[in-house]
């Protein structure tokens, strides 16, 4: 996940704004290799005087911004500073009144009072005012005014798909013109920003929380917020990071509630101030961060001279000491101090000893596919994805290529996303809407997370006069594609070759593996092939209803036969490892190859009319009721996902695991009610790190162990 984080603009015309964001994107896009941003934070002074002219060139920039890095208006973060205030209206909102005729409380929220024979004395109502030019403008951006009473000054920003909360204050709610020190966050809107993410179990619960105001806690002059009450409670809440401006540098910061609550606060530079009001010895400076797993890497950008280019700034300590950095990272979730084991450790151990003993059941799910994909790759939209590329698609990426291609190759038909009505088009007449959703649109976008395969696969079928065209384009992939094996692969094969029950007697467990899968690609048996393993496949067929048994050797067949009444106690599991496809594909010779595997929604229908626990061999099914399920790359957020874990588990009440790296709100809700333990990125790491953390523990235990025989 990608934030820009930008503060201090101080625009003045759009000239400068149209100047200063090329010379951004330019460097966002050639240096730092970002196309595209998940989310943008502006952390206070849009503009320099408060004009509906400076304010003009700051919605030009930021919409520039929107549209090249495919940014929604929710995804922007916007937060007022001191210069966002307009100290002219700040004025009309003292009345200068004589001295003996003022009878109210004396204090500085009331009057100001410059120990002569008048005092000024603020109209409430007046005051709020000083805000109205920047609440026009948010409104251009975020669609919705920014609110001007100050117990109301928070806004939320919650980031699903990354499961990402953003809360952001007004430090700069009590300042005008005379008072210029009064900073700090209001108790009322800190108040009622905690009531409602509390109230709400999904922000409550966000992995990552980040709160944005504009000026620092500590600095050398008056301007800073001096009571840190606040902060208290951040950290009690579960904030991680903080982001703020006004000080014109890049910096970095922590505060600690208590050695195991910690918040990094990190400051960036001035984005665009008039030399005159600039930090002497430093220049303009903004901040990239990139946020993965466990780890949130801040990359700091410097610009010397106003017309130049941007460049990395190294500044920051780096971990050789030796040369200075221009990035550094933070550990979002650092072991605390004395922990030696924890839930994840204990994971790790509990997975170890199932993989032992021989009662583990992998269950694959197509998001295995992202395993060993540079960060690049695995962030990137699902419309890239190719056919002819180094990696098998995930089920998004299909539904995504199924539709794409059918929007190219079908002669006067709209791919199916095309038939989808955008929210932000709503009340829009069908004769009113474009030809093709714009760019920034979320449909368009990598944003998309829940185009369903089987509707998508549903609706070309339809628009196909030759039913046989969508089932031979993705034949194509996992036919004539050889993909290689990615560390997922390799390690249940290591898990076959070098890992077995030692006493299978006594564990209760089959000597060989069972292995479930609901992808559609043969990169598993591949890997298989490449150790020159032997083993069992059964497979869904969807032109038969049935699941279909095959012996293989390498890529080699050697037996095929259908499961039905009479060979469905054939033993399983004794002498070869077996590959479960629940959905298929299966070459069968048998079979018309074209309605080989259940993809479209009427195939699902079929499917859900059999009981897989009388289709399948019954040595499978007791495995899958007594062994202990690991699920990789699994969503449960398709319903026919969930039909088979429905199944299995009204009959079993062993304990089952899920890892997921993209794994939303739903998919863990889902998880938790069918009980089952969740793990995401931020408490294991990528997939990549998880099964060497695997490995890592299993090498261990079996140190302490007879040594098996060799598998082969």
């Amino acid at each position: 996940m990608y934030i820009l984080h930008l503060s201090d603009l101080h625009f003045g015309t759009k000239n400068d704004a149209n100047r200063w964001y090329n010379q951004l994107a330019r460097d966002l896009h050639k240096d730092l290799n970002c196309n595209s941003l998940d989310a943008f934070v502006l952390s206070g002074d849009i503009a320099h005087n408060s004009t509906f002219e400076e304010y003009e060139a700051a919605r030009e920039f930021i919409m520039n911004l929107m549209i090249d890095f495919q940014l929604r208006w929710p995804e922007v973060v916007i937060v007022p500073g001191n210069h966002d205030l307009n100290l002219k209206r700040a004025k009309t909102a003292y009345t200068p009144t004589p001295r003996e005729d003022y009878h109210g409380l004396q204090d500085d929220s009331h009057i100001i009072d410059r120990e002569g024979d008048y005092v000024g004395v603020l109209d409430p109502e007046k005051y709020k005012q000083r805000f109205t030019d920047f609440r026009k403008f948010y409104k251009t951006i975020v669609k919705k005014p920014y609110p001007l009473e100050p117990e109301w000054q928070y806004t939320l920003h919650h980031f699903p798909e990354h499961d990402l909360l953003v809360l952001g204050l007004n430090s700069a709610w009590q300042l005008d013109h005379h008072y210029k020190s009064r900073i700090s966050i209001n108790p009322d809107a800190f108040s009622n920003a905690m009531a409602e993410i509390n109230e709400n179990y999904t922000y409550k619960h966000s992995r990552l929380k980040i709160a944005v105001w504009h000026h620092p806690l500590n600095s050398s002059s008056e301007d800073r917020i001096k009571d840190h009450g606040f902060m208290e409670q951040l950290a009690q809440n579960g904030f991680r990071i903080a982001l703020h401006g006004h000080i014109h540098r890049a910096n970095k910061e922590d505060f600690k509630y208590h050695p195991e609550s910690q918040i990094d606060i990190i400051a960036a530079g001035t984005f665009g101030t008039p030399v005159r009001d600039g930090v002497p010895g430093y220049p303009l400076q903004y901040n990239l961060l990139k946020w993965e797993g466990k780890k949130l890497t801040v990359y700091t950008r410097k610009r010397t001279d106003l017309y130049g280019a941007w460049q990395p700034d190294a500044k920051w300590d780096s971990p050789d000491e030796i040369d200075p950095s221009s990035y550094y990272e933070i550990d979002l979730f650092p072991k605390k101090d004395g922990e030696s084991t924890g839930y994840v450790e204990s994971h790790y151990q509990e997975i170890s000893k199932a993989i032992i003993e021989g009662s583990i059941v992998p269950f694959l799910g197509a998001d295995i596919n992202l395993c060993d994909r540079p960060p690049a790759k695995k962030d990137s939209k699902p419309y890239d994805w190719v056919k002819d590329g180094l990696y098998p698609p995930t089920n998004l990426e299909l539904a995504a290529y199924i539709d794409k291609e059918t929007d190219a190759n079908i002669q006067g038909q709209c791919g199916y996303l095309e038939t989808v009505r955008c929210p932000f088009l709503q009340g829009t007449s069908l004769e009113e809407l474009p030809q093709r959703f714009p760019s920034e649109c979320p449909l368009t976008t990598k944003r998309i997370t829940r185009l369903d395969l089987q509707r998508v696969s549903q609706y070309v079928q339809s628009k196909q006069s030759d039913q046989k065209k969508l089932i031979g384009s993705i034949n194509y992939i996992y036919h004539q594609q050889s993909y290689k094996p990615n560390k997922l692969h390799e390690f249940l094969v290591y898990l076959i070759t070098k890992v077995c029950p030692v006493d299978t007697e006594k564990s209760g467990a089959t000597p060989y593996p069972l292995i479930v899968t609901t992808c559609f690609d043969r990169t598993l048996e591949r890997a298989f092939e490449k150790a020159s393993l032997s083993f069992d496949l059964v497979s869904y067929t969807s032109s038969e209803k049935q699941f279909i048994y095959q012996r293989f050797k390498g890529m080699s067949c050697t037996k095929e036969e259908i499961i039905s009444q009479e060979n469905k106690d054939t033993t399983f599991l004794q002498e070869r490892p077996v590959i479960l496809r629940l959905y298929g594909p299966v070459d069968w010779n048998h079979a018309d190859r074209g309605e080989n595997f259940a993809i479209t929604e009427d195939h699902f229908l079929d499917y859900l009319a059999c009981d897989i626990s009388h289709q399948l061999p019954t040595d499978l099914w007791n495995k899958l009721l007594e062994g202990r399920l690991w699920f990789l790359g699994y969503s449960l957020s398709y319903w026919n996902l969930r039909f088979i874990i429905r199944q299995i588990r009204q009959d079993s009440n062993t304990e089952w695991w899920a890892v997921e790296e993209r794994a939303d709100i739903l998919d863990k809700d889902l998880w938790h009610k069918n009980n089952v333990s969740f793990f995401s990125p931020l408490e294991i790491g990528s997939l990549e790190e998880y099964l060497n953390k695997i490995y890592e523990r299993l090498e261990e235990e079996l140190k302490k162990l007879p040594k098996p025989p060799a598998r082969k």
